[in-house]
């Protein structure tokens, strides 16, 4: 059986940064812009460092703003369609662009699910390749965890186990950026 791993990638994230940080590819007061130019908010204050993007003080929001509530919903059953269904990669970049964190970095903590994954987006530039063949290569299979995924492969979805809506129907996972 293979289950969703959601959140659990901000740890694998931040195994990922910690193995860079050590190989000297990345260092922790690097800012996002420095290896990752094109897909950024726009800051008011100064942009985050990859240390305050995986502490969650980068000021930025869980999720970008108009997907906020409608993620929500349909994660709590009351959604009946995944809001990230049929989203591109330049709606979600449209999103990100629009995001203006309302504190400078560093000063409060606020869990973001969108700064992690702005984290993981420098990362796999920084690497040159995908954020989920750098993981693979780097922390997955290094610890053995072969059956372990950022997409579950099309002949494994069979092996998928469902989540559940409130009302106990059965719920694909959110397919987000």
């Amino acid at each position: 059986s293979l289950f969703e791993i959601g959140s659990i990638t901000k740890a694998f994230t931040g195994v990922l940064l910690a193995d860079m940080v050590l190989a000297g590819e990345v260092a922790l007061d690097d800012p996002l812009s420095h290896h990752l130019a094109e897909l950024r908010p726009g800051w008011r204050d100064r942009e985050p460092t990859l240390l305050e993007l995986a502490t969650h003080r980068s000021g930025l929001p869980n999720t970008p703003g108009p997907m906020a509530r409608r993620e929500l919903a349909y994660a709590a059953g009351f959604g009946a369609r995944d809001p990230w269904a049929g989203r591109t990669a330049a709606d979600y970049q449209r999103l990100v662009a629009r995001e203006s964190p309302r504190r400078a970095p560093g000063t409060r903590f606020r869990y973001s699910s969108m700064a992690v994954g702005l984290l993981g987006d420098a990362l796999a530039a920084r690497a040159g390749s995908t954020y989920e063949e750098v993981l693979t290569a780097r922390v997955l299979r290094p610890l053995g965890m072969g059956a372990t995924a950022v997409h579950v492969p099309p002949a494994s979805r069979d092996q998928l186990v469902l989540g559940h809506s409130r009302r106990g129907e059965p719920r694909a996972p959110i397919e987000d950026f």
